[in-house]
C-alpha cells in the first residue's frame, strides 16, 4: 500500500518538476496542501534518497537533483518507505517466513510484486507532468465548449 507519507512525497516531486527554480518547503507545502511539518520530514527522507537537495540563499530553495525523467514513482516510494510497495511481509528483503518452504502462494506473489515494481519504475515524474498538462488542457478545451 501506498502510505499518506509517499503520497506526499509524490505531490512533492510533481511541484518540483513543474517549476525551474528551486522552492522552499513552505511553498511545496502550501502548493501541494501538506502540513508543513509533514513537507519537511518527507524532504528530509527525499533528501536522504539523493532525489532532492537542498540549498540556502536567494536562489536556493529545494530542487531535484536529477532530471524528471530519471525519478520514477518507485523511486520515490522507496526513499519514503522501502515496504510501501510490498504485498506481503514475505517477500521484503529483511522478511522471513516460516512457512515459506511449503507455501504454494509465495512465488505467485513474487512474480506480482516484481511486476508491480517494474510497473512502478517504468513511470517517471516527467511522465506523470505531461500527462497533468494534457489533462489540463483537456479540460480547458472542454469549458470553451
Amino acid at each position: 500500500m501506498i502510505t499518506r507519507e509517499t503520497d506526499y512525497a509524490i505531490r512533492a516531486v510533481l511541484e518540483l518538476v513543474s517549476r525551474a527554480r528551486g522552492r522552499s518547503a513552505a511553498e511545496l507545502a502550501r502548493a501541494t496542501r501538506v502540513p508543513y511539518p509533514f513537507m519537511r520530514r518527507v524532504l528530509g527522507k527525499l533528501t536522504a534518497a539523493k532525489l532532492v537537495r537542498s540549498s540556502r540563499g536567494r536562489s536556493g530553495g529545494v530542487q531535484l537533483v536529477r532530471p524528471a525523467r530519471e525519478i520514477s514513482l518507485l523511486d520515490v516510494a522507496r526513499a519514503i518507505d522501502p515496504h510501501a510497495v510490498t504485498l506481503n511481509a514475505c517477500l521484503r528483503k529483511d522478511g522471513s517466513c516460516s512457512r515459506l518452504r511449503q507455501c504454494t502462494v509465495h512465488e505467485a506473489l513474487a512474480r506480482v510484486q516484481q511486476d508491480l515494481w517494474q510497473g512502478l519504475a517504468t513511470i517517471t515524474f516527467d511522465a506523470l507532468t505531461q500527462s497533468r498538462v494534457d489533462a489540463k488542457a483537456q479540460a480547458n478545451k472542454r469549458k470553451k465548449i
